[in-house]
């Protein structure tokens, strides 16, 4: 068996491991009534944009279009379908391991292309009509972004192997900062020079291969590898765990210690039934990133839903849906990590647990709130 045969055998395995799983949750009587129907309804809206665009395509801005390819743009990844029994065979298979990497370098080089190209043909009865862009100006927009994936996937695979706990967690926050800035700033001023957005292209590419072709031709970074192509591989399960109220995949967290409140320092200096619980519960977020990333992360959607939505009747519906949702997933929070202890579910019913569980869901929800607001007044 070559490597191209190999590497067949890993992406067959792979469609039809993530195929069980989507089946086993969806059954075919609803893909064949709901997702063929959806399909055919998609083709004709589609290609009545091309004969008369929708009230609504006003509200599709560039920048808009711009935030979507980057978010397209950044969530790739590569794949190296590399499994946990191939560390066996490395001192004897080299060559073989390394070209079916390749095969997979190329494979994810290929579908991001396609990705891209996918959103920017669905869009393009709308850069062509509403933002009146010439043909050039639309494939520098998709050259730009497809380097800028191939870019973002390459320093996202080198970075941060090696740390661990909140310096990691932190980096990637700023790394993530980075990327949106060098995007708004890059694409400001190369959308208007198709030229130079094909130079930038062009260097993204260069740095890409360079930066990654080491990791690429070793097997040094296998266990690294092997991790992240694990994530890629449950990527669905790991959905269905976090959309799934009944299921949770819980964290394991590796400290000894916590990083705050350590030698169970006391959040409130008054002791009563109630605030035990409420500091119970936001102990329990603070020390968990997994809660306290959930929370960022909604917070971070609404702000970018508010900066890129025009009107602003649709920014005040957004705060309202944000409100009573963050309060709602505070709430589904608390039944998850408080009642799911035997210990602490035998107070279910005591008055003081039900108040401690509506006063920490509205006191939470308050900074995030605010939050919210002031970037709203900011873009009225």
């Amino acid at each position: 068996m070559n490597s191209f045969q190999l590497f067949g055998q890993r992406v067959k395995s792979d469609i039809l491991f993530q195929y069980n799983i989507f089946k086993a949750v969806v059954d075919w009587i609803v893909m064949l009534y709901l997702f063929v129907p959806a399909l055919i309804a998609g083709i004709i809206i589609y290609r009545s944009w091309w004969v008369q665009l929708p009230e609504w395509g006003s509200m599709i801005s560039f920048q808009l279009v711009c935030f979507i390819a980057f978010l397209i743009a950044f969530l790739s990844k590569y794949r190296t379908f590399v499994r946990e029994a191939d560390g066996v065979f490395l001192n004897t298979h080299k060559t073989l391991l390394i070209n079916m990497k390749k095969w997979a370098y190329a494979h994810s080089l290929l579908k991001t292309i396609l990705k891209m190209t996918f959103f920017i043909a669905i869009i393009l009865p709308f850069l062509l009509h509403n933002h009146h862009l010439s043909i050039i100006e639309i494939i520098s927009i998709l050259v730009f972004y497809t380097s800028f994936s191939f870019f973002s996937m390459s320093l996202n695979s080198i970075s941060f192997t090696k740390l661990e706990g909140w310096l990691k967690k932190i980096l990637e926050v700023l790394f993530v900062i980075a990327l949106i800035i060098c995007n708004q700033v890059l694409f400001v001023h190369i959308s208007i020079m198709p030229i130079a957005s094909f130079v930038v292209s062009f260097l993204f590419i260069v740095w890409s291969v360079i930066s990654y072709y080491p990791k690429l031709s070793s097997v040094v970074y296998f266990q690294d590898e092997f991790t992240q192509e694990n994530k890629e591989h449950l990527r669905l399960i790991n959905l269905i765990f976090t959309l799934s109220k009944d299921v949770e995949k819980p964290k394991i967290i590796k400290r000894k210690k916590p990083l705050l409140y350590r030698e169970s320092g006391r959040i409130f200096k008054k002791r009563t039934p109630q605030k035990g619980f409420m500091e119970l519960f936001i102990k329990i977020i603070l020390r968990n990133f997994e809660y306290l990333f959930g929370y960022f992360q909604l917070t971070g959607v609404t702000i970018i839903a508010i900066i890129v939505v025009p009107p602003v009747f649709l920014k005040v519906f957004i705060l309202i849906g944000f409100t009573f949702f963050l309060f709602s997933w505070l709430n589904n929070l608390w039944n998850r990590v408080i009642l799911s202890h035997p210990f602490s579910k035998q107070y279910e019913g005591r008055t003081d647990f039900k108040k401690a569980r509506q006063k920490t869901g509205f006191y939470l929800s308050i900074p995030a709130l605010i939050v919210v607001l002031i970037v709203m007044r900011i873009n009225v």
